[in-house]
């Protein structure tokens, strides 16, 4: 783990790990970035056409205005977030341990699964999740109403 300062930029970032870790190095953390953005989308994604489906059965002859889709936005990423959201916590866990001030307390993910389990149980794994829902749902929600305007908006120019 880099102490601030440490390197002098991005390039200087990418050779100290290549020198000291070799190129499996800057991989390092791959695994559980994805374990976590992989339910997180797919759950997301498939929530917002479920939701995007209903919406055209009960309405056929009606498209999903703005309210409606940020509403859909809404909820498929509040749904994704609730599947998703222990595993972002293990991933952030480990990644601040032995930064200033943080002990490293965890040896791995199972390690740091089994900790938090042990010590708060399940609602350990959802610390932190009211903030994160605050940040991320409109942000999600927005981006689909973009989409779909954008896409509509292409699809009536004939592309």
């Amino acid at each position: 783990m880099g102490q601030s300062g440490e390197y002098k930029g991005i390039i200087h970032c990418i050779q100290s790990i290549l020198k000291t870790e070799g190129f499996l190095g800057l991989y390092r953390g791959l695994i559980p970035a994805l374990t976590g953005i992989i339910p997180y989308s797919g759950v997301d994604l498939a929530v917002y056409s479920w939701l995007k489906d209903k919406y055209t059965q009960y309405y056929p002859y009606s498209t999903p205005g703005a309210v409606t889709l940020l509403s859909c936005g809404a909820m498929s990423s509040t749904c994704g977030q609730v599947v998703a959201y222990p595993l972002v916590l293990i991933r952030t866990k480990l990644q601040t341990q032995g930064m200033r001030n943080r002990p490293v307390i965890y040896n791995g993910t199972l390690d740091c699964f089994n900790k938090i389990w042990k010590e708060e149980g399940i609602r350990g794994f959802y610390r932190g999740i009211i903030p994160n829902f605050m940040k991320a749902v409109p942000a999600i929600s927005i981006s689909y109403l973009v989409y779909e305007k954008a896409k509509k908006f292409f699809e009536n120019l004939g592309m």
